[in-house]
């Protein structure tokens, strides 16, 4: 389930290079790295700690000599490296396999792994209390919300380096953040629609609403906003200790942070956070009996934000690659998507956030470099989903209306959902 993840730890040509990742019930808990000058320079050290913990799984980094280690936390960059002698080194004795396995080190050490300091709690306190200014400012939630997801994918776009120097040079557009900065929201604007020109997609172009709210949007909005892009806590109104980087946070992460907040009202409407290792449980169970997993056509009939979608697809992808022997193409991908992944939900902006999900499913894992030729050649377009693939709404994101034919046999074949959970009124008229 985190083979993406496992290989970006082990690659040997990249930033991380470990040695080896050691799991405990299939999550990658340790990453072992080789001490060497590499890791013995604290900057360079710093950045493979960042990248780690943008993962949002690994918890603990040994970095291990002939003769000795040393441990560190991944979330808690000021803690002091805890020294270890090979010749001290038991089946009992601290970051031994039994110590982690049993829980013992989180235990005794919880300064190491506080829970906020992980990078989804960071990134959704700062969604919140944009979500939050954002309402302030006019915007309803939903607005507020899809507000955030275009700047999410645009910054995941900015950080893969799709959008980069070049593509900015040839299109006359500017950075996101120097943008917002500068509070040019004519350039906002126009940034907006050139990705949409190129990339396509049902989160790009600003609706004629959101394309208003933009352009009125007050100089503080724009000054907290900006503090979202340089990656502050803006909750504490500091500097986050690590930058979170959409390069590096899974898509099921992204995806499962926004379905935390998605709902209006949790409790009227029954909608849930999917945690992200019980996604994977599901995906699991779900293609544990299938003779043909690319057979297979997945329909969530209440989607929420994706996660169980996006895992579904990202096991799909996985699945093609192994079969082909390489890498998928963006068209391949785009097909697969197409044909294989379907879903609703009775909130309309809901189905736009799982397209959001979907789409950096897509992109990810594919070149920079690949992507920004297609785009110049017009050839990356994403797909259209809401309306098609995606149906949303009171009547079409209906899993029981008539008129929804993604929930009739024999379309779909996988069945996977995390319905509202509500009670029934107590008296029934």
């Amino acid at each position: 389930p985190y083979a993406r993840e496992i290989e970006d730890l082990l690659d040997p040509n990249g930033d991380i290079k470990a040695q080896a990742v050691f799991d405990v019930d299939g999550v990658p808990t340790v990453c072992f790295l080789a001490k060497s000058a590499r890791t013995t320079r604290q900057a360079v050290l710093d950045g493979i700690r960042e990248r780690i913990w943008n993962q949002n799984l690994i918890s603990i980094v040994l970095i291990v000599d002939k003769d000795d280690a040393q441990a560190l936390p991944v979330s808690a960059r000021t803690v002091e490296a805890v020294p270890l002698s090979r010749q001290c080194a038991g089946l009992l004795t601290p970051f031994s396999s039994a110590d982690v396995q049993s829980g013992t080190v989180f235990n005794d050490r919880p300064e190491w792994f506080a829970a906020e300091n992980r990078v989804d709690q960071v990134l959704l306190r700062s969604l919140k209390v944009m979500v939050d200014v954002l309402q302030k400012q006019g915007l309803t939630k939903t607005d507020a919300q899809l507000l955030m997801a275009q700047v999410m994918f645009v910054s995941y776009l900015e950080h893969r380096g799709i959008i980069g120097d070049q593509y900015r040079a040839d299109h006359s557009v500017g950075q996101l953040n120097a943008l917002v900065k500068c509070k040019d929201l004519p350039g906002i604007t126009k940034l907006l629609r050139q990705l949409k020109q190129d990339f396509n997609g049902d989160l790009l172009e600003p609706s004629e609403r959101l394309d208003q709210f933009w352009k009125g949007l007050a100089p503080a909005i724009l000054d907290s906003l900006h503090g979202f892009l340089k990656r502050d806590d803006l909750e504490s109104g500091q500097r986050s200790f690590w930058h979170y980087n959409f390069r590096f946070i899974p898509v099921e992460l992204i995806s499962g942070i926004y379905e935390s907040f998605l709902s209006e009202d949790k409790k009227e409407v029954g909608a849930f956070y999917t945690p992200r290792h019980l996604a994977m449980l599901a995906v699991d169970l779900a293609f544990e009996n299938s003779t043909d997993v690319l057979s297979e056509r997945v329909y969530d009939g209440a989607c929420g934000s994706g996660i169980l979608l996006t895992t579904a697809f990202r096991r799909l992808i996985g699945h093609a690659q192994g079969q082909k022997g390489s890498a998928l193409s963006f068209g391949e991908r785009v097909d697969l998507l197409e044909r294989s992944i379907f879903g609703s939900d009775l909130n309309l902006s809901a189905c736009r956030v799982t397209a959001f999900s979907l789409y950096l499913s897509v992109l990810e894992g594919l070149a920079p470099a690949d992507l920004a030729t297609l785009a110049a050649k017009g050839k990356a377009k994403l797909p259209k989903l809401v309306g098609r693939n995606l149906r949303g709404g009171d009547v079409d994101g209906d899993f029981f209306a008539d008129s929804n034919p993604r929930a009739k046999r024999p379309h779909c074949t996988i069945f996977l959902s995390n319905p509202p959970w509500v009670e029934p009124p107590k008296k029934i008229t």
